[in-house]
């Protein structure tokens, strides 16, 4: 055996190392459900064979599908989750274990980046494969790269295809320039190289961060294409591994027309599931985001902590004294790596698209580990404490992500993803229409649907593509007994959400009940009634009574809302902007939704007593609610009831945070809770508001000279 292939087969066995320990961490934390976000849409998608949205991520079903087969074949009758989201624990390791390689090549002794004159490969030393084993695991448990080996979407793969494109061209850089004739090694090296980029696009787009680094390294081995043979050879498969996979998306919707985005068949639809047009040209999500350029640097720190941290300060130090190639290399990934998030402004997500930044970051810091340990065993080792020293090290290092991570990431008894879902259907009528608003309400229910087969009756709408051109003919597809009025055709222009829901609450309300989160403005047959149901709103042609039921939700958590998160959810605030939120907490409002939805409701028909008790439970829900028309409706209801001090405490919170009718109203209640007591000055000042606000009814009230107890 050559010392080349024993010490490949050595660092080999190292990498394998880590890849097992990151993957037995994910094995242990690992849930057999879908987790939030897009995680039920990517499991669907996996079970039915596609249906995702654009670009449509065909490598990762082109890869993951096969997994899923193996894995179901060799653990039979665990659940269909546990095959997705282990899926991408593997690509996760295997991300882990290459970034171990990467810090393992750099380290080794006459290691020079596309060198004219590089020395001798010599073996990294002892301490150096330490550091790389160290710096791999890092890699493995950290933040983000565990936390998505846990969840099924593309982000996992994503970091493969990253940590793959940083090893391969590090691994090539050793053999110096490729020059006119590139030695054979240097010509696979190069072609694995192309393919594993051009593979990444078609995982997630985000990779496209790496073009200026590739680019660039192709301008400065220019003499090789002129070898017509080599330059013809990397075109052509960079191209094909950039563009061949996504002919898996006309197939797949050929073959599986009930998925939706399935539109393909056309040039114009094909161009625009791969290009995700609908939100790529739209010049309202690019920009610059401060808050999230502020956020970095804690993202980092949470990502590395303070060893990590250390090690990347000396990484960088070190290449840029000892490998200025390589870190010009590596710098031109980081940079548009670490742009595109702050520019691209609609990825809610975007932190997890820093995974591509990260793979370059942990190279470095593991460089810088490498060095350190080095530095410390040659000055203990005369002592005899060079396994302290490296046992220090390695706690210093991995103790923070082993302590802080497992409570923010383990899934192992975490259903609440999957039991909202079937809440969501828990209560629907047969036959119902179930239009999904949110994002989590539509992966969630369309996994149920897609996976579980729950509630096959239930017709089920994602309002988030009605106005696609595909939109109609998938519904056909997908529910062939459904009858609904198709205004998309011959429209010289393709109709809007608002006219599509109300198209198709005509058409449902013949013999079907309607059910939405969120009631959008649109107009409802005559005699049709909206009532709230739980957190629906349910919507039948004559209206009908509440059933309390409704609001009856089973999870199989017992405090299934106070699981420690991240702020990873976007949320639309009223002014346009998004904030970022735990997932939990997106839920959370939703259930304390459903109580204000029953109190807003029965205060209009007057049950006082009904809209007491619904707002009361929805402040018992989220105690850090502070919305003005919860306050005011719960204070009317109380006042109504003859509660007058219960009610006061809630009235007082409304301040004049809603229109002035009903700031006005509040004052009136508060003046006369206020005079009911004796304090006439304070009431006054409420009835003077009364005056401002609402003279008509102010007009009524005695002048303040009269006013009585």
């Amino acid at each position: 055996m050559s010392p080349s292939l024993r010490r490949d087969l050595k660092s080999g066995a190292l990498a394998a190392s880590v890849s097992a320990i990151s993957l037995a961490a994910y094995w242990v934390t690992h849930g057999s459900g879908p987790f939030w976000q897009d995680s039920g849409l990517f499991l669907a998608a996996l079970k039915v064979g596609g249906g995702l949205l654009p670009p449509g991520y065909p490598v990762y079903l082109l890869l993951g599908r096969p997994f899923v087969a193996v894995f179901e074949a060799l653990l039979p009758g665990r659940p269909f989750a546990d095959a997705g989201n282990m899926c991408s624990s593997m690509w996760a390791s295997l991300a882990a274990g290459l970034t171990c390689l990467s810090i393992l090549t750099v380290r080794q002794s006459g290691y020079r980046f596309f060198s004219s004159e590089p020395l001798p490969a010599e073996p990294a030393s002892k301490m150096s494969w330490f550091g790389a084993w160290l710096g791999g695991v890092l890699t493995g448990l950290s933040y983000s790269l565990w936390f998505q080996a846990l969840t099924a979407e593309a982000y996992a793969m994503n970091a493969f295809f990253s940590a793959a494109v940083v090893f391969l061209a590090i691994r090539l850089g050793a053999l110096g320039p490729l020059g006119a004739s590139p030695a054979p090694r240097q010509r696979r090296l190069a072609i694995l190289l192309l393919v594993a980029h051009g593979l990444s696009f078609g995982n997630h787009p985000v990779t496209v961060v790496f073009l200026p680094a590739i680019l660039w390294l192709a301008w400065k081995e220019r003499a090789a294409f002129r070898n017509r043979r080599f330059l013809g050879l990397a075109v052509a498969a960079y191209a094909a591994s950039a563009l061949l996979p996504y002919l898996y998306l006309p197939w797949a919707a050929k073959a599986f027309p009930a998925t939706p985005y399935n539109g393909v068949m056309s040039l114009s639809g094909f161009a625009g599931q791969v290009t995700g047009s609908q939100w790529s040209t739209d010049t309202r999500n690019y920009g610059w985001s401060s808050v999230r350029f502020e956020d970095l640097p804690v993202q980092i720190w949470q990502e590395m902590f303070g060893m990590g941290l250390v090690g990347l300060l000396l990484g960088f130090r070190w290449l840029a004294k000892e490998q200025p190639g390589l870190l010009r290399f590596l710098g031109l990934i980081l940079v548009p790596a670490i742009l595109l998030p702050l520019l691209y402004l609609r990825g809610g997500e975007y932190d997890f698209w820093l995974l591509t930044a990260y793979m370059v970051l942990f190279v470095v810091s593991g460089t810088g580990l490498c060095m350190l340990i080095d530095r410390l065993c040659a000055f203990v080792l005369p002592r005899g404490l060079a396994l302290v020293a490296l046992l220090v090290v390695a706690v210093l290092a991995l103790a923070p992500p082993l302590w802080t991570n497992p409570p923010l990431v383990d899934r192992s008894d975490y259903f609440v993803p999957e039991d909202f879902g079937r809440n969501l259907y828990r209560h629907l009528e047969p036959g119902a229409v179930f239009i999904a608003v949110s994002d989590q309400e539509n992966a969630l229910t369309y996994y149920l649907d897609a996976v579980a087969h729950e509630r096959p009756d239930v017709i089920r709408i994602d309002a988030g593509v009605v106005t696609s051109p595909w939109f109609a003919d998938q519904l056909k597809s997908r529910y062939p007994a459904f009858e609904f009025e198709d205004i998309s055709k011959g429209r010289a222009s393709s109709p809007s959400t608002e006219e599509w829901m109300a198209a198709l609450i005509r058409s449902s309300l013949k013999s079907r009940a309607v059910y939405m989160t969120t009631r959008l403005p649109v107009e409802i047959p005559t005699g049709a009634q909206w009532t709230p149901a739980g957190g629906l709103w349910k919507l039948t042609a004559g209206g009908g009574p509440v059933d309390i039921r409704d609001w009856d939700y089973e999870y199989r958590n017992p405090d299934a809302f106070t699981r420690p998160g991240r702020d990873h959810a976007p949320q639309k605030m009223p002014d346009g902007s998004i904030r970022r939120e735990p997932y939990i907490a997106q839920i959370r409002r939703f259930h304390a939704q459903a109580w204000p939805n029953l109190g807003d409701w029965s205060l209009d028909r007057e049950d006082f007593a009904r809209a007491s008790t619904a707002y009361a439970k929805a402040l018992a829900t989220d105690p850090t609610l502070d919305n003005p028309g919860i306050f005011f409706g719960l204070g009317k209801a109380l006042f109504v009831l003859d509660r007058p001090k219960e009610a006061r405490p809630y009235l007082e919170r409304v301040g004049e945070r809603l229109d002035p009718p009903l700031v006005a109203e509040t004052a009136l209640y508060l003046g006369q809770i206020y005079a009911g007591e004796g304090d006439m000055k304070t009431a006054n000042r409420y009835f003077d508001t009364v005056r401002r606000l609402a003279p008509e009814v102010g007009a009524r009230l005695p002048p303040p000279s009269e006013e009585k107890r």
